[in-house]
């Protein structure tokens, strides 16, 4: 397949763009780098439209207009590996939702293939290729991009559409396409979400904070995920787990005090102080809500994920795509308050969404009727 010249000229682009126009689908990957900011920055964008790969240059280009229309067309399938970081970038860069996406890593964990799978195994497993992985880390806002990096780019694409159309069949037959279709869509869901009431759950200590701590550290971390778009800064650049954790605990602070915080940069405190404050010292009487402590190991949680493992593999579906740890938990501890013998099935629905319901319904049924 050939490699076009570099596109970096808006005129190039919007010429491309009309040939993408009349494509059914066409291959997407993106490479940026994320070090010091929330959002990726982009480095170069890399198409496959059937005939030819497109290395694209967002430094250069000015005029998105054409290629956002492309990437918003409803009738154009986009093929990516690993989307959830692509689609973020495109989502920020250009303020445009991708429409129609296709995962080839999800499509693949419901093909009897394991999830998360680079595109470097996927492609060695389907098709036994080789591809180079030199480049992955390499600097994509440096100029000139060298002859090994574009090579590089370009080899992501090369194997997504034909990925596509193989994996696309098999689901069809295993009637499994509205399963990826979802899971595709729930990308989405996170990116436009702005409630940051549960970001507390990334700090896994939590559990140990009583009411009052807790309701501090909620709003900590709520706090955080703001600041860190608003700033474009990642998590540890505001603050660190612990240093929420400390902040939650002690019940005074003073800005020189703040400055004691491990994993609360000087830089944070210099620019976040007044918030902090504010935040630390806000008492909440009524507070009564703390974090579940976490589950040791349960003979009935260990014999939920056996049967939903059992369960994966015989529907071809990878058991990690299946069986996820935080609706695993949820189960059980909803069994726990009644016992497994008073469980209804159907208060499943109320913590698991959409196609994995029926898959744990039928797993709660079996362990009711081993019971």
């Amino acid at each position: 397949m050939q490699i076009l010249p570099i596109i970096d000229t808006d005129a190039a682009l919007n010429r491309y763009c009309q040939v993408l126009s009349g494509c059914k689908a066409i291959a997407l990957d993106t490479e940026f780098l994320r070090v010091s900011t929330f959002y990726p920055k982009p480095g170069l964008f890399q198409i496959n439209d059937g005939e030819n790969i497109a290395l694209i240059d967002p430094l250069t280009i000015n005029d998105w207009q054409a290629f956002s229309a492309i990437l918003n067309n409803e009738n154009i399938v986009k093929v990516l590996h690993a989307c959830d970081e692509d689609i973020e970038l495109l989502h920020h860069f250009l303020s445009v939702e991708v429409k129609n996406v296709f995962d080839t890593q999800v499509a693949a964990a419901f093909c009897a293939y394991d999830f998360c799978m680079g595109y470097q195994r996927l492609v060695a497993a389907m098709f036994e290729k080789d591809v180079e992985k030199g480049e992955s880390r390499s600097d994509w806002m440096r100029r000139p991009l060298s002859q090994s990096q574009l090579h590089y780019a370009a080899t992501d694409v090369l194997y997504l559409l034909d990925m596509h159309e193989i994996l696309a069949r098999k689901l069809e037959e295993k009637s499994y396409a509205a399963f990826v279709q979802e899971e595709c869509d729930g990308v989405f869901l996170g990116l436009n979400n702005k409630d940051f009431s549960q970001a507390y759950k990334r700090v896994k200590q939590a559990w140990k904070l009583n009411a009052q701590q807790f309701s501090v550290l909620k709003n900590l971390a709520a706090w955080r995920e703001e600041m860190m778009r608003e700033h474009d800064l990642p998590r540890n650049k505001i603050a660190k787990n612990e240093a929420l954790m400390a902040l939650a605990v002690k019940s005074s602070w003073n800005k020189k005090s703040l400055q004691s915080v491990d994993g609360l940069l000087s830089a944070s405190v210099s620019m976040f102080a007044e918030p902090l404050l504010a935040i630390t010292s806000e008492k909440s009487e009524h507070a009564v809500e703390v974090m579940a402590k976490p589950i040791k190991a349960e003979a009935l949680l260990s014999r939920m994920k056996e049967t939903l493992a059992q369960l994966a593999a015989e529907h071809g579906i990878a058991e990690s795509m299946l069986s996820k740890k935080t609706y695993n938990e949820a189960v059980f501890r909803q069994i726990k308050v009644v016992g497994l013998a008073a469980y209804q099935i159907d208060a499943v629905n109320d913590v698991v969404l959409c196609w994995r319901q029926p898959f744990y319904r039928q797993a709660l049924t079996i362990l009711k009727g081993e019971s």
